[in-house]
């Protein structure tokens, strides 16, 4: 299991269009893969978009994401990437 701090550095926060892309690259390029999102005492699973859209992260404020499985380190800095990426409107 591997895990990190990203602070979300888009102006708009984790809304539609990066969480689903961060849900597919979860799902579909790591299937073998636990993903777990945590921020604050909630702990979602990062293959849920429904999930995903419920947390709420906010420009400036502070995730942890924790992957389990087969090409875990992989996983983590994709989707660590997608995090921190800004997503232009």
């Amino acid at each position: 299991m591997v895990s990190e701090r990203y602070t979300i550095n888009n102006p708009t926060g984790f809304h539609t269009r990066p969480a689903r892309l961060f849900v597919d690259t979860a799902t579909e390029v790591y299937p073998a893969c636990e993903v777990k999102v945590m921020k604050g005492e909630k702990v979602i699973n990062g293959k849920s978009i429904i999930k995903m859209l419920t947390l709420g992260a906010k420009f400036g404020e502070e995730v942890v994401v924790e992957v389990e499985g087969e090409g875990e380190a992989e996983a983590l800095k994709a989707l660590g990437e997608i995090l921190v990426t800004i997503y232009k409107e």
